[in-house]
């Protein structure tokens, strides 16, 4: 093995060896990073054969979680089947358990719930996992990884082909569902029983079920009940200890039927039950479920709000033109060149809920096409001097031609105009060279243009990734989240380093309470500055601090640098005011509620958020008669910034 894969690896040693596999370290020389090489034994592999073997492989690889170990490379070498994971520096749980036996109640929690992230995706993908054990989960860095992916794919189709060999088995009899133990048609509920075991065991120290070989285990799992979690650890709160054993029920109709059942089922911590929250609890729990809320609006805020000083002049975008068979380019070039004009010093693009606003007010619906007549209109509206329209034409299959003209909105003469041509590998570099020039001919300087990073950088290089995106974004404008995912989680598998992508999926499960998948995917986001302006670094920090780490004067101090760093920005206003709300200094959260309306020049719905947060301030300070003040200035339900 280690002279067939010379040049490619170079094996240093055995990190262990199970029932299927032997694991390697490894340096894998191209790239210059240690890896783990899992091996499958000779009679697993006959089983499977290496065209099965590298063809589920292959389907396993694309998967793409924070919580699931992702696979580097596959191949055959000597006759031996093999596949290349990421090496983790930590430990696996198994370790863990032996060193620890009981683990605290906060980390058993922690871990079932990365746990659970990881199988929700990879359910909804149509994988099960069949063999869910502490040997399969990989701690690093306070994070659970689930390992082995692949190989339970390419195990799942082998026994789905009812094939059977000596030695050869799918799943571990420790943690076997009843039903894993008689066929191996089951589904992701299969997966849950054995994450019920594993939590079972980080919290009594001992698996639910044991025995003296795997036959009186197997018999266990199918006829008898485990003791009760609080005979070994009495400390179990009662909603931690039913999750538990609802997990281990025999039937699969009986437990959860999803793992984001299962999260939703968990305790937030290990001091939750239902009943026993006191007032304080129930005031820290409505502030929290106020802010989630704000918060999820608060990305596609930013997202469609950019942040900027006062002396910056909007401009309104019309509706591009372009092939009417692809819609996502389109949407696609609408928004780099967006995204480029926002890095302006001099320039900002109005605010699509400003643009919702003036067509309300000019009793247009929504979903109307803004052409550059109309968006002229709007403009005069709403006291924007300028507007930009854009014409897209495809040439052959790869190569188009971009226009952008900028016009007066008063007398529709031409301000800029610039053109470019383009193919689908220079796309995104090249909507930044005719954004710039954009930018040029309404007053930015060349050398603050040239000082920006990339717009790749800070986007993606991959057109396909920013496709996915731009449509993620607009999916989550309309509450269609989990679409929005989907489209993120596809974006991310084509450039991992996608910050913003990653920053997306992590308020995107804000908004749907999924805080480990939030915190894991904000992580990621943070991992990569390089790929993110200082302003959007900051600001989430503040979000993972808040909402995920409940660290609010880190989420105060973040939030004051973001500030800083663009000035005006009325949801960056409002959020922080939040959290100074939250941690009782209401004058300071006042005086944010304040600027956050004098920061939205275009007032209407769009001020209704801070508006009410202002009102319900100064009832708590006790100033009555300002509270009913300002909420005349409430004309219906509060507006998201979205």
């Amino acid at each position: 093995m280690e002279a067939a894969l010379a040049g490619r690896y170079a094996i240093e040693r055995e990190l262990g060896r199970g029932g299927t596999a032997t694991v390697f370290l490894a340096q894998d020389l191209r790239h210059r990073r240690p890896v783990a090489i899992k091996v499958l034994r000779p009679e697993v592999a006959a089983v499977l054969g290496p065209d099965r073997f590298l063809r589920e492989i292959e389907i396993a690889a694309g998967l793409s979680h924070p919580h699931i170990l992702p696979i580097h490379d596959s191949g055959e070498a000597d006759g031996l089947l093999y596949f290349v994971m990421p090496y983790v520096s930590g430990e696996s749980l198994r370790v863990r358990l032996v060193r620890d036996g009981q683990l605290p109640l906060e980390d058993a929690l922690r871990i079932t719930r990365d746990v659970c992230a990881a199988l929700s995706y990879a359910h909804e993908r149509g994988f099960v996992h069949r063999d869910i054990k502490p040997e399969n989960i990989l701690l690093e860095h306070g994070e659970a990884v689930v390992a082995d992916f692949g190989l339970a794919r390419a195990l799942e189709v082998a026994a789905d082909s009812r094939i059977t060999a000596p030695g050869f088995a799918v799943g571990t009899p420790t943690y076997m569902s009843p039903e894993q133990t008689q066929s191996p048609d089951v589904d992701g509920r299969s997966d849950l029983y054995g994450v019920g075991c594993m939590l079972y065991e980080m919290v009594a120290g001992e698996p639910p079920f044991t025995g003296p070989n795997a036959q009186v285990i197997l018999g266990r799992h199918r006829t008898e009940r485990p003791r009760a979690l609080t005979s070994s650890r009495p400390t179990v709160p009662p909603d931690m200890a039913r999750v538990v054993h609802r997990l281990l029920a025999k039937l699969p109709a009986d437990r959860y039927a999803t793992a984001d059942a299962v999260l939703a089922a968990l305790p937030v911590t290990s001091s939750d039950s239902v009943g026993a929250a006191g007032p304080a609890r129930s005031r820290r729990v409505l502030i929290v479920a106020i802010a989630l809320l704000l918060a999820g609006a608060a990305w596609v805020a930013w997202r469609f709000w950019p942040a900027g000083t006062v002396e910056r002049s909007e401009i309104l975008m019309a509706d591009f033109d372009g092939p009417p068979d692809d819609p996502t380019l389109v949407t696609a070039i609408e928004g780099l060149v967006s995204a480029e004009l926002n890095r302006s010093r001099v320039l900002v693009t109005m605010p699509r809920p400003a643009v919702r606003a003036a067509l309300a007010a000019a009793r247009m619906p929504d979903s109307i096409r803004v052409t550059m007549e109309l968006g002229r209109n709007l403009a005069i509206r709403s006291a924007v001097r300028t507007v930009l329209g854009g014409s897209i034409r495809r040439i052959g299959t790869d190569h188009y031609s971009i226009l952008l003209t900028v016009v007066d909105a008063e007398t529709g003469s031409d301000v800029v105009t610039a053109t470019t041509a383009a193919t689908d590998s220079d796309l995104v570099s090249r909507v930044q060279l005719v954004a710039a020039e954009v930018r040029r001919g309404l007053g930015d300087r060349r050398s603050e243009i040239a000082a920006d990073k990339p717009l790749w950088q800070v986007t993606t290089p991959s057109l396909a990734a920013y496709r996915k995106y731009e449509s993620a974004v607009r999916l989550a404008t309309a509450s269609q989240l989990p679409n929005s995912n989907q489209l993120l989680r596809e974006a991310l598998a084509l450039d991992t380093g996608f910050a913003a992508a990653w920053a997306a999926l992590g308020m995107n499960y804000i908004s749907l309470r999924s805080l480990d998948s939030a915190a894991a995917a904000l992580r990621e986001a943070l991992r990569r500055p390089d790929r993110l302006s200082d302003a959007e670094r900051y600001r989430l920090t503040g979000d993972a601090a808040y909402a995920i780490d409940g660290d609010l004067p880190a989420a105060v101090s973040a939030y004051a640098l973001y500030l800083n760093e663009v000035g005006r920005s009325p949801g960056g206003r409002n959020n922080r005011g939040l959290f100074l709300t939250a941690m009782g200094r209401y004058e300071e959260a006042l005086v944010e509620f304040q600027r956050a309306v004098a920061d939205n020049r275009f007032g209407g719905q769009i001020s209704q958020i801070p508006l009410l947060n202002q009102t319900a301030t100064l009832v708590v300070l006790g100033r009555n008669a300002e509270a009913r003040n300002v909420a005349r200035g409430l004309v219906g339900p509060p507006a998201t910034y979205a």
